[in-house]
């Protein structure tokens, strides 16, 4: 159990959380201007598309330039 919650913290810092704002348009560009931040579709939405989306990204980067970061 322990080593599971240290891989899931690991995703989680991996995925940038301090950078979800800016995936988070991709998820605004269907709702053309309506109200949604009351509904919780739209924060199940969010977490769907901001989790995935910034593991891909940043984690790919980590992984791509492991030793590059290693250097520097």
């Amino acid at each position: 159990m322990k080593r599971f919650v240290g891989e899931l913290q690991f995703l989680l810092k991996a995925s940038r959380p301090g950078f979800y704002l800016t995936a988070l348009w991709f998820h605004l560009l269907p709702v053309g201007g309506v109200f949604v931040f009351d509904s919780w579709r739209f924060w199940l939405g969010a977490v769907y598309v901001t989790f995935p989306l910034g593991l891909l990204i940043y984690g790919w980067n980590d992984i791509v330039d492991y030793e590059t970061d290693r250097l520097n």
